[in-house]
């Protein structure tokens, strides 16, 4: 993390329960390039994509795997209650929870940051990790989230990202 210029910052946020459109492709080289293309053809038309504060884009893999080898990634977008997504989607409920949050800046940053933010929760005297007790690398969705705060098509330098884990209170 040598090349990290700021200061990391965590914070504590709790999400609140939505509704989500969902594209999820199960099993690909490069999910999260179709999972995007996907919400793309869903979106662009009706501008979806230029309404981030509406419409928030949240990914998580699912399921996971090594980059260059199969594995799955699945996008949501957070919809209003009274929003009509059109039939051709699936619509999830999405519950909410507290989460551990960072941003970060550079996709060469991404790795470095996720495993100290887990790094930190496992450490917390506060916090413990939120993941369900049988959770299931290899099948399961990830808890964790990645929201894109950057418009799409910048340098890999500038790609701003908040990432969030999934946490609740040590009893």
């Amino acid at each position: 993390m040598s090349d990290l210029k700021t200061a990391v910052y965590i914070k504590i946020v709790e999400l609140p329960a939505t509704r989500v459109v969902s594209f999820h492709v199960p099993n690909s080289i490069t999910p999260e390039e179709e999972a995007y293309g996907m919400l793309a053809v869903w979106g662009e038309p009706r501008g979806v994509l230029d309404q981030p504060a509406v419409f928030q884009v949240f990914g998580f893999n699912h399921p996971y795997g090594p980059m260059g080898q199969p594995r799955g990634y699945e996008l949501w977008v957070t919809i209003p209650d009274d929003y009509d997504p059109g039939d051709d989607v699936v619509v999830k409920h999405f519950g909410g929870g507290k989460y551990a949050m960072v941003t970060l800046r550079g996709v060469n940053n991404i790795g470095p940051l996720v495993q100290m933010l887990h790094d930190w929760v496992a450490t917390s005297d506060n916090y413990e990790s939120g993941y369900p007790a049988e959770f299931n690398v290899d099948v399961d969705p990830m808890p964790d989230l990645e929201q894109v705060v950057s418009p799409l098509g910048i340098p890999a330098e500038e790609y701003r990202l908040d990432y969030y884990v999934a946490i609740r209170d040590k009893c």
